[in-house]
C-alpha cells in the first residue's frame, strides 16, 4: 500500500515492513513455502525503500533456495534480480552481473522476457557504474532485443551515456529515440544530464531539469546515481544544499562506499573552485585512493585529473603530470574517449 501512496514516508515504511513481518511469520508457521518467499521479497522491498540494503539482500538471498525447491521460475527469476539490485548498492559488481545473468538466463528459457528485461537492465547499469561502457551499450540493446514492444527508457539513458563516454555518435541517434518514442520527461531529463556528466560537458540547463523533473527518483537511483549529481553540481558551480543534504543522508543510511568516495571528491571540488587549492587536493587524494580501493577505475580516473590540477596550482608540477599521465592510461584503456580528450586540456588551462 504505501508504493500506491503518493509520497509514502519512512513512517509507512516501517509499517509496511511490520505487516510483512508478521505475514511472514504466519507463513512459516503453516510451512507455506511460497507465500514464505513472497513474505520475504515484501520484507526485503520494504528494507530497500528504508535504505537498508543489506537486509534487503539478506531477504533475497533466503528466497533463492525456496524459489529452487518450489520450481517457480516467477520467484526465482524476481529473487535473483532484487539480489542485483542489492549487489549494486552495496558495491559487488560482480554479484550484481552474476545474478542479473542469471535471471535473464531464467527468463529466456522459461519465456519471461518481461522479468527478463529487468534484470539486463540492472546489468546495463552496473556497467554503466563499473566503467564497461561497451558492455552497458551491448547490454541495453539485448533489454530490447528481448522486448521489441516494450517501453526501453532506462535502457537507452544508461546506452546514451556508455555512447557520449565512448564520443560514439550513437549518442544523438539514442536521444532522438527518446523523444521519438515519447519518453517522459524524468527521462529525458536523465539521458540529458548522464550525458553530459559521461561526456564530460558542462551543462548546467542538464542538472537545473533533472532537478525540475524529480530525477533521480527511486531509492536504488537516488543512492548510486545522486552523489554524481552532487559531484556535477560542484563541478559546474551550482549552489544546491539542500539536494547535496539529501543526497548524503541516503548515502550516509545505506552504506554505500562509492557514493561516499564520490561525496568526498565533490567536497574537493568546491574547495578546488573556491581556490582552496591544498585543501582541494587533500580530500581529492582521498576520493582517489577511496575509488582505488573500491576497483572503481573511471571514477578514479576522473578525480586523478581533478587532483593534477589543484597539485598544479600548488607548484607540485611534476606529480601534477604524473597524476594525468595516470588518468589517460586509464581511459585509453576504457575507451572512455570524452575523458582522455578532458585530460589532455588539464594542464593546459591549469
Amino acid at each position: 500500500m504505501a508504493r500506491k501512496g503518493p509520497r509514502p514516508t519512512d513512517a509507512d515504511w516501517e509499517a509496511s515492513l511490520a505487516t510483512a513481518k508478521e505475514a511472514l511469520s504466519i507463513a512459516e508457521e503453516l510451512g507455506l513455502l511460497r507465500e514464505v518467499s513472497l513474505c520475504l521479497d515484501a520484507v526485503g522491498y520494504a528494507y530497500g525503500e528504508l535504505g537498508n540494503f543489506r537486509e534487503q539482500y539478506a531477504q533475497n538471498q533466503r528466497r533463492l533456495p525456496i524459489a529452487k525447491s518450489l520450481q517457480d521460475s516467477d520467484e526465482l527469476i524476481d529473487a535473483h534480480t532484487m539480489v542485483a539490485v542489492a549487489s549494486l548498492v552495496l558495491g559487488n559488481f560482480g554479484e550484481v552481473l552474476e545474478n542479473a545473468t542469471t535471471a535473464s538466463e531464467i527468463a529466456a528459457e522459461t519465456e519471461k522476457p518481461r522479468l527478463g528485461s529487468q534484470a539486463v537492465q540492472i546489468e546495463a547499469l552496473a556497467r554503466l557504474l563499473s566503467g564497461d561502457f561497451p558492455g552497458t551499450i551491448e547490454a541495453a540493446a539485448r533489454r530490447e532485443r528481448m522486448m521489441p514492444l516494450g517501453k526501453p527508457f532506462a535502457a537507452l539513458v544508461v546506452a546514451s551515456a556508455a555512447a557520449a563516454a565512448m564520443a560514439l555518435p550513437e549518442e544523438k541517434t539514442m536521444r532522438e529515440r527518446l523523444v521519438e518514442l515519447e519518453a517522459a520527461p524524468i527521462d529525458i531529463a536523465a539521458s540529458d544530464f548522464l550525458t553530459a556528466v559521461y561526456g564530460c560537458r558542462e551543462a548546467e540547463s542538464s542538472y537545473r531539469a533533472i532537478r525540475s523533473a524529480g530525477y533521480p527518483k527511486d531509492s536504488v537511483n537516488i543512492v548510486v546515481i545522486g552523489p554524481l549529481a552532487v559531484l556535477a553540481a560542484a563541478r559546474w558551480r551550482i549552489h544546491d544544499p539542500a539536494f547535496v543534504e539529501r543526497i548524503e543522508n541516503a548515502v550516509e543510511r545505506a552504506g554505500h562506499a562509492r557514493g561516499r568516495a564520490l561525496l568526498v571528491h565533490a567536497e574537493g571540488l568546491r574547495a578546488q573552485m573556491s581556490g582552496e587549492h591544498t585543501k582541494a587536493a587533500k580530500l581529492i587524494f582521498d576520493a582517489v585512493q577511496s575509488f582505488a580501493t573500491l576497483k572503481l577505475d573511471y571514477e578514479r580516473a576522473v578525480a586523478l585529473s581533478d587532483l593534477a590540477r589543484s597539485l598544479h596550482e600548488t607548484g607540485r608540477r611534476e606529480q601534477a603530470q604524473a597524476q594525468c599521465d595516470e588518468a589517460k592510461a586509464i581511459a585509453d584503456r576504457l575507451q572512455a574517449v570524452a575523458l582522455r580528450a578532458a585530460i589532455d586540456q588539464v594542464l593546459v588551462t591549469a
